[in-house]
C-alpha cells in the first residue's frame, strides 16, 4: 500500500511490516511490538492514519506515535480480517470473517458497528471491499455467494449482483468497476465480468488456456488498463475495451 506520502508499506505473512521510501527498505518497529500472525490488508484514512489488517490478531493502526490495537474484545466482528475500506472523514469498514464492522475512531474514542448474515449479507465471510461508481457504495466480495453492492452511509444491501444469473466462480479475490461492468477477479476461475446493465456473467475475460485460475489482486492505471496480479504472472488487459465475438447477425465467425 503506498501511502500519501509516497511510502509503500508492506506486510508479511510472519507479521512484520516494510516500509519502501526512495528505493531503500526499513523495517517498521514500533515501540508496541509487531503483529505474531499475516498482515492482510493495509490501509490509510483522512487523518492520515495507517491500518493494518490481520489474520487472527484484528486490526492495527498507527498514528503517528502510537501502534494501536482493535479485536473483537473491543467491538470487532472478529479477529481475522480480510480486507479494509477507508470511509470518509473519521469512518473505515473492515471486512472479516464474521461480516463487516464499521469502525469510528474520533479522539481515541472507538464505535463499532456490525453488519453480518442477519442483517442481509448473504455471506459472513467478506474476502474484498472495493469501490463502486455508485454514490456512497461498494461492491462487497464474498467466499462463496458472490458479489452485491452495499450502501456504505445507510448500512444496507442495495443490489444482489449475479443473485439472478447464479454464482459458482468460487472465492471473490478483487473488484473493479468500469463503465457498469464489474471485473471481478476469483480464487479458482480466473477474472469473470458482471454487466449491471444486462445482469450477465462474461466467462471469457482471458480466454487463453495459459491464463492462471487464481487472481489475488487488480488494479487500473490512469490509462483505463487493468492490471492483473496471479500467482508468477502480471497481466494487462484493456477492461471495458476487451470484448470477443463469437456470432454477427446470427452468423458463428469460427
Amino acid at each position: 500500500f503506498e501511502d500519501t506520502e509516497g511510502t509503500i508499506w508492506a506486510g508479511c505473512r510472519d507479521g512484520n511490516i516494510l516500509k519502501i521510501k526512495n528505493h531503500t527498505i526499513s523495517f517498521f518497529r514500533p515501540k508496541e511490538g509487531l503483529p505474531k500472525v499475516t498482515v492482510t490488508a493495509i490501509a490509510q484514512d483522512t487523518k492520515k492514519r495507517i491500518w493494518f489488517a490481520t489474520g487472527g490478531e484484528g486490526i492495527y493502526y498507527y498514528d503517528g506515535s502510537h501502534f494501536n490495537n482493535l479485536a473483537e474484545k473491543d467491538g470487532l466482528s472478529a479477529d481475522y480480517v480480510n480486507c479494509l475500506y477507508p470511509m470518509n472523514g473519521n469512518q473505515l469498514v473492515a471486512g472479516t470473517d464474521q461480516g463487516l464492522s464499521f469502525i469510528t475512531l474520533d479522539l481515541d474514542k472507538r464505535n463499532i458497528q456490525t453488519f453480518t448474515t442477519k442483517n442481509g449479507l448473504p455471506d459472513n465471510i467478506v474476502s474484498c471491499i472495493s469501490a463502486s461508481q455508485a454514490k456512497n457504495t461498494v461492491w462487497i466480495g464474498t467466499q462463496s455467494k458472490g458479489i452485491l453492492l452495499f450502501n456504505i452511509q445507510d448500512k444496507m444491501v442495495t443490489g444482489a449482483g449475479v443473485k439472478n444469473a447464479g454464482w459458482h466462480y468460487g472465492q471473490v479475490n478483487d473488484i473493479i468497476e468500469v463503465n457498469r461492468i464489474a471485473f471481478i477477479a476469483t480464487e479458482q476461475n480466473s477474472i469473470v465480468s458482471y454487466d449491471q446493465k444486462s445482469n450477465t456473467v462474461n466467462e471469457n475475460i482471458l480466454a487463453d488456456s495459459l491464463f492462471p485460475k487464481r487472481i489475488a489482486d487488480l488494479q487500473i492505471d490512469n490509462e483505463g488498463n487493468i492490471w492483473a496480479a496471479a500467482e508468477n504472472k502480471i497481466i494487462s488487459f484493456t477492461g471495458n475495451y476487451l470484448t470477443y465475438w463469437h456470432k454477427a447477425g446470427g452468423v458463428n465467425l469460427i
